[in-house]
């Protein structure tokens, strides 16, 4: 089957969703900068999900679910220790996210 990503950013405080990749038709890219460092490049556009990302900084989950066909078989939760890095590129509708801890399961 074929294998693909989904990227969810949530609000840590009742998972509030305010990024679906798939549903937003985006694409992104997760970064490994080393073994306790990952960046999230992320093409989104969306001013309100942008000004709700940005607003909750601190409190933000990001999910990395792997799906065979529509079947996700693997989740990654991504998160930081402190408030993770955030920057935008308004220019391009590049959001960078960098966060320094994950955990991994099966779902």
């Amino acid at each position: 089957m074929n294998r693909k990503q989904n990227l969810l950013i949530r609000h840590a405080i009742g998972s509030r969703l305010f990024f679906d990749a798939m549903r937003d038709h985006a694409s992104f890219e997760v970064r490994s900068l080393d073994t306790d460092h990952w960046t999230f490049v992320v093409h989104i556009k969306d001013e309100e999900a942008i000004r709700n990302i940005m607003q909750h900084r601190e409190e933000l989950n990001l999910f990395v679910n792997e799906l065979s066909g529509d079947i996700p078989i693997y989740k990654w939760w991504y998160y930081a220790k402190d408030t993770p890095k955030i920057e935008y590129d308004a220019s391009s509708g590049i959001l960078f996210i960098t966060v320094d801890a994950r955990m991994g399961y099966k779902v």
